[in-house]
């Protein structure tokens, strides 16, 4: 009879958990998590789905590969592979030089492992449908992002904690950009293969250095910029060529 009775509370606490409890034990599940890797798929509407991954170490190291990047940090050095161009930068730093990279969409429905803040600006908290992903049943957390208005879901599998799946839509002049997130397969604290936060560059890969000099010039090219700001572990302005 107790482990009935046992059994008929925990299912009553989750099936009563608020929204900013299920967002809260997410937080809560990654950040004792010491190990996380997740391969899934990103689509950003109308596009066809794309295959990412993601490692995530305790111990401040990470590797996030897309079709067009590679990142890697082995807590002291980063790297930075661009698949259109076949070229990577190198330079000092760890999670907390790339925390930028870990707020993007597309990995952010993982990032409160290193980000423990990560949705304090979060309004509107309120809970959605019940999901099953990738056989994994799940309740949807809804919430107002920031400012401009973004919204979104996270699927969080309510036995873990941990979210399987998220969408995004982010306001915009011609209509919302709808992204969908989905995980494949998720693991907690699992071991990582021997090298796993190594970086090797793909064959023909070129090593691209900046100087101060190149950082301080205006570029016309905005993904160009860009590279070289990270590369730099500078800020990037940009001239609109208004006339006010």
């Amino acid at each position: 009879m107790t482990t009935i009775l046992a059994a008929v509370v925990a299912l009553a606490g989750v099936q009563g958990a608020t929204a900013p409890d299920l967002l809260a034990k997410h937080v809560a599940s990654l950040q004792k998590a010491k190990a996380l890797s997740v391969d899934f798929t990103v689509r950003k509407i109308p596009a066809a789905e794309q295959h990412y991954s993601l490692k995530f170490s305790r111990d401040g190291m990470i590797r996030i590969e897309t079709p067009a990047s590679v990142l890697v940090t082995d807590g002291k050095t980063i790297w930075e592979y661009f698949a259109d161009s076949n070229e990577y930068t190198e330079r000092p730093g760890g999670v907390k030089d790339v925390l930028d990279r870990l707020s993007k969409d597309d990995v952010a429905a993982w990032a409160a492992f290193f980000i423990a803040d990560q949705f304090k600006s979060a309004k509107n908290v309120t809970l959605g449908a019940k999901r099953n992903v990738s056989g994994v049943a799940t309740s949807e957390v809804k919430f107002t992002a920031d400012a401009k208005g973004k919204t979104v879901s996270l699927y969080i599998d309510t036995k873990t904690g941990l979210a399987r799946a998220a969408s995004f839509s982010i306001p915009g002049a011609n209509g919302p950009q709808e992204v969908l997130v989905l995980s494949k397969d998720l693991q907690v604290d699992g071991s990582f293969a021997e090298g796993a936060f190594t970086f090797n560059a793909p064959a023909g890969a070129k090593k691209v250095e900046y100087s101060p000099a190149e950082a301080g010039k205006w570029y016309e090219s905005l993904e160009e910029g860009l590279k070289v700001a990270k590369a730099t572990n500078r800020m990037v302005f940009v001239d609109f060529g208004a006339v006010w």
